[in-house]
């Protein structure tokens, strides 16, 4: 576990080394190796695992999967890396299982090394979008407020869409862990469906003050900066493995 963070005073927030300053960072990076990570998360109603039977857990709570815990409530992290990768699926099969057609872990290029086109990402069917259409997933190497390791957090489906502001403030900062960043949800519906969506807001006002967590940031960012998020060819749309 990490130490407990001390409050400082603004003037000595300049002894903290945060790692890649100036022209070394170079936004948050993608690359090609594989990287397998536990990940967290964000459960929705319906959801029936094992691992939940004996645990009090509602719509909206987080799940830890190296630890096998819930997370309650909002939660503040370190963002270390983001990848984004697209993936386009087959029909539902035996099981809710969908057949992966098509990946890509850069979101630009399939793995065949064809480009991604726009049609790609136009649905195919009216009544199940996710038959044959490519779509994206941001994945992001965090640290969990409270914890000394890293872990997967992802947006998709409506979530997606939540995370381009974040975007925006995260290549902003330099590094991106300067900061915390703090992970919470909201309402949303569709077609009569009611779903919990992932939301991140940048704190650029709460600075990380935490020398060894700047040290384990940036020894966690080369590492994730040298591998890619790869995905099995039977995994679940829904709840895809690592």
């Amino acid at each position: 576990m990490t130490k407990a963070v001390t409050k400082q005073a603004d003037s000595a927030l300049s002894t903290i080394n945060y790692g890649l300053e100036g022209e070394e960072y170079n936004g948050l990076a993608l690359d090609t190796q594989d990287v397998v990570l536990p990940h967290i998360q964000l459960l929705q109603k319906g959801v029936e695992w094992e691992e939940l039977e004996d645990i009090n857990w509602k719509p909206g709570d987080f799940y830890d999967s190296s630890i096998s815990e819930l997370v309650k409530g909002p939660f503040d992290a370190l963002v270390v890396d983001m990848k984004k990768t697209s993936r386009m699926s087959g029909p539902k099969g035996d099981g809710d299982r969908r057949e992966t057609l098509k990946f890509s872990s850069d979101g630009i290029h399939w793995d065949d090394g064809e480009i991604i086109t726009a049609d790609d990402r136009k649905a195919k069917d009216d009544k199940d979008f996710l038959n044959g259409t490519a779509v994206d997933t941001y994945h992001y190497v965090v640290i969990r407020k409270g914890t000394d390791y890293p872990i997967l957090l992802n947006f998709k489906g409506s979530s997606y869409r939540n995370a381009k502001s974040m975007n925006f403030a995260l290549n902003r900062m330099s590094p991106a862990w300067k900061c915390w960043t703090k992970f919470s949800t909201e309402d949303g519906e569709s077609n009569g469906n009611k779903f919990k969506k992932l939301v991140g807001k940048v704190q650029p006002k709460a600075m990380l003050q935490d020398q060894d967590m700047a040290n384990l940031a940036l020894e966690c960012w080369k590492a994730s900066s040298t591998r890619r998020v790869v995905i099995k060819d039977d995994a679940s749309t829904e709840a895809p493995s690592y």
